[in-house]
């Protein structure tokens, strides 16, 4: 039976699937998502790395509580920097490579980020970055 496109509804647009169970970007470990603090977190098993998406960012930077409990239970083990190897990585929601990108003006932190789906956090950085907004940092380029 073919489709009638004047009584058939359109089809979806195409969209990046969202690859959960994927290897980790940096390490080839599993992703693991989990909620802390309220905020959705994928991490991985192997490098402690941790994809925060977009949207969960303009959460976190929109409310300063969320940026206090964050810091309070994110380890801060691991130096926070990538093997040379390995310096640029995909993104984990849709496979494009990511961009780097210092934090901020005396952030500290080089972050790999996508576009549309949000940042990649090797071991350490995370908190290192909230460390940074709790200061007074801002960190708003990456939740847009």
């Amino acid at each position: 039976m073919v489709a009638d496109p004047y009584r058939s509804p359109p089809a979806p647009p195409p969209r990046a699937p969202r690859r959960r169970g994927q290897p980790c970007p940096r390490c080839a470990g599993r992703l693991v998502a989990a909620e802390v603090a309220g905020v959705a977190l994928e991490s991985c098993d192997g490098c402690d790395g941790r994809f925060v998406a977009r949207e969960a960012m303009v959460a976190i930077l929109d409310q300063p509580g969320t940026v206090d409990e964050l810091r309070a239970l994110l380890p801060r083990r691991g130096a926070g920097r990538p093997s040379p190897d390995r310096l640029y990585i995909n993104c984990p929601v849709c496979g494009t490579l990511m961009h780097r990108r210092q934090s901020a003006r005396g952030g500290a932190v080089v972050i790999d980020w996508c576009a549309l789906h949000g940042c990649w956090f090797d071991a350490g950085e995370l908190p290192r970055a909230l460390d940074f907004v709790a200061a007074g940092g801002d960190l708003r380029w990456a939740a847009r």
